[in-house]
C-alpha cells in the first residue's frame, strides 16, 4: 500500500500555502497549476470547469510541455467523444484520484476513437484525473498527462490528500467572485460609502 513520505507532506503544505496566497476569482490560474505540477510530476496538467449540460470539462488553463499543438479539430473531438470516457465525474470511481489505466487496459485505450483523435495526436499516453465534488455538485476537474510512464499510487494518494484543500480554494475564489459581482452592482456613491464603513467611519462622519 502506498504511503506518503515526509517530503511529500512538505510539498503538499508548500503548495497549499502558495495557492492560498493567490487572489482573484480564478481558483487555479496557471501559476497554481505550475506548482501543482511540482507536487505531482507530469508533462502537462490542466484544470477545467465542469459543464453539466455537456457532461464534459472545459480546460481553461493548461501548463507543461506539449509535444503537439492543440488544434481546433482536437478540441472538437475531445468534446464530441466525451462519451468514451471510462467513467463519469459523479460515479463512485471518481470519488478518488483515478488513473485511466485503473479502468482500461492499454489495448482498450488504443481501440477508442478518443485515443486516435485526441490522445495520440497529443501523445498523451497516460492520464490521471481528479474531480472536485462540492455540496452543489461537481465544480471542475484536473487532468494530468504523461508521455512515457504511468502515474503511481503515490501520485493518487497525494491528490486525494490535496482534494479537500483544492475544494476550499475553489470555494474561496467563488466567494470572491460573488463579492465582485455584488460590488459591481453598487452605484459609485454606494461603493464610496462602503469604503468609508470599511475604514471604520461612523454614520455621522460619512454623512
Amino acid at each position: 500500500m502506498a504511503r506518503l513520505s515526509g517530503s511529500d507532506y512538505r510539498g503538499i503544505l508548500e503548495f497549499v500555502h502558495a495557492a492560498g496566497e493567490v487572489d482573484g476569482t480564478d481558483p487555479f490560474p496557471e501559476q497554481v497549476l505550475a506548482r501543482l505540477r511540482e507536487v505531482v510530476p507530469c508533462d502537462t496538467v490542466s484544470y477545467g470547469d465542469f459543464d453539466l449540460d455537456f457532461d464534459r470539462e472545459g480546460h481553461r488553463w493548461r501548463t507543461g510541455t506539449l509535444r503537439a499543438p492543440i488544434t481546433p479539430a482536437i478540441v472538437e473531438a475531445h468534446a464530441g467523444l466525451a462519451y468514451q470516457y471510462p467513467y463519469r465525474p459523479w460515479s463512485p470511481e471518481a470519488r478518488h484520484a483515478l488513473r485511466w489505466s485503473d479502468l482500461l487496459s492499454r489495448r482498450e485505450w488504443h481501440a477508442l476513437d478518443l485515443y486516435w483523435e485526441v490522445g495520440r495526436p497529443l501523445e498523451g499516453e497516460y492520464q490521471l484525473e481528479l474531480w472536485l465534488a462540492t455540496p452543489d455538485g461537481i465544480a471542475g476537474g484536473f487532468a494530468f498527462d504523461r508521455f512515457e510512464r504511468d502515474f503511481s499510487e503515490r501520485d493518487k494518494l497525494v491528490l486525494d490528500t490535496l482534494r479537500p484543500h483544492l475544494v476550499q480554494l475553489w470555494r474561496n475564489a467563488a466567494a470572491r467572485q460573488r463579492e465582485s459581482r455584488s460590488l459591481a452592482a453598487l452605484t459609485p456613491r454606494e461603493r464610496e460609502i462602503l469604503l468609508w464603513v470599511a475604514r471604520g467611519k461612523s454614520n455621522r462622519e460619512i454623512a
